[in-house]
């Protein structure tokens, strides 16, 4: 059977090192480990995200991807809008959310350093992504 057409798999290794952090508005930052621009992903985005102490993501949504994130460690706060009413959510080390896309949402953390890995589906397109 000919394979000729057939699109060749591998495995792509990302050294963090070699990622370009993208540093957000107030205490925080990402580096997208698997993207379109570090890993040829489509489908999937992920980022090792650091947060300051007193860190925060103010108010937004992801209008074309849901979200996932994983509690590294320290803490975080998610809130999230359910109609008019503002829902919150204290995340630790080993606890993870989903955030569905368009859903309003921001993260804060506490007077620790807090780390935690988020992931997109599909990979979003955008600067270092």
């Amino acid at each position: 059977m000919s394979h000729s057409g057939s699109v060749k798999k591998e495995i792509k290794v990302i050294h963090s090192p070699d990622v370009e952090q993208i540093v957000g508005e107030i205490g925080w930052s990402v580096k997208p480990l698997i993207s379109r621009k570090y890993a040829n992903s489509n489908k999937i985005w992920m980022a090792w995200a650091n947060f300051e102490p007193n860190g925060k993501h103010d108010w937004h949504t992801h209008e074309k991807e849901d979200e996932a994130i994983v509690v590294i460690s320290g803490e975080v706060t998610f809130y999230y809008k359910r109609g008019r009413e503002t829902i919150k959510e204290k995340l630790n080390k080993g606890d993870a959310a989903f955030v569905p896309m368009k859903l309003e949402h921001k993260w804060e953390n506490s007077a620790k350093p807090t780390v935690f890995v988020v992931g997109k589906a599909p990979s979003p397109r955008g600067a270092g992504r």
